[in-house]
């Protein structure tokens, strides 16, 4: 499992691989090729932002002591 530190290294790699891509062919007509790099820049940008909530989210386990009938599950 990734950390939150290599997911934010992650995100901001793949945020500059689509900011250049954007800065050289721009927002209209451009290649295939490109639109389709910027489609799947874009789907793991968002799905790395899920991932960075997810890791922030706590879990009611996080407290749990072990045993039977200790602590929240």
């Amino acid at each position: 499992m990734e950390t939150r530190e290599q997911l934010e290294a992650y995100l901001d790699r793949l945020s500059k691989d689509y900011d250049t891509l954007i800065a050289k062919h721009g927002h209209g007509v451009r290649p295939s090729y490109v639109s389709a790099d910027l489609d799947a820049l874009s789907y793991h940008i968002a799905s790395t932002k899920e991932k960075l909530v997810l890791i922030g989210l706590e879990s009611p386990c996080d407290e749990w002591l072990g045993g039977y009938g200790k602590g929240q599950l």
